[in-house]
């Protein structure tokens, strides 16, 4: 054998060291990505390879259970005016009394927010 080369998908990995003719080595890192994207299958439709793109609504479980916690459903939670990545990275001080999950209901008045006791 005189030569060895590797191919990997240029949207995700780059390739150092690529042919190697007498001796080296193949480095395989990962590309940049932008912020705030995910590694995954499409947000909707048959499937495909995966790619880096924004969460969708879809991404997200129709009921989540935390430590235990009665399940939130995900379909019920009001998201107008908002986004995933506002509640995804708040920190967990900045939520606490403003979103108590094991009381989140159907009920409510639409348009005032999530309080203790509320």
């Amino acid at each position: 054998m005189t030569s060895v080369a590797m191919t990997a998908p240029t949207d995700v990995f780059d390739i150092a060291g690529s042919p190697i003719v007498a001796a080296g080595t193949l480095a395989v890192t990962f590309d940049t990505q932008l912020a705030n994207v995910v590694f995954a299958g499409p947000g909707a439709g048959g499937a495909v390879a995966p790619t880096f793109r924004a969460l969708v609504d879809a991404d997200i479980p129709d009921n989540i259970t935390i430590s235990g916690v009665d399940a939130v459903s995900w379909v019920g939670v009001d998201k107008t005016g908002s986004s995933l990545a506002d509640l995804a990275t708040a920190l967990a001080s900045d939520l606490t009394g403003l979103l108590p999950l094991a009381n989140v209901t159907d009920g409510g008045t639409a348009g005032v927010p999530l309080v203790a006791g509320g």
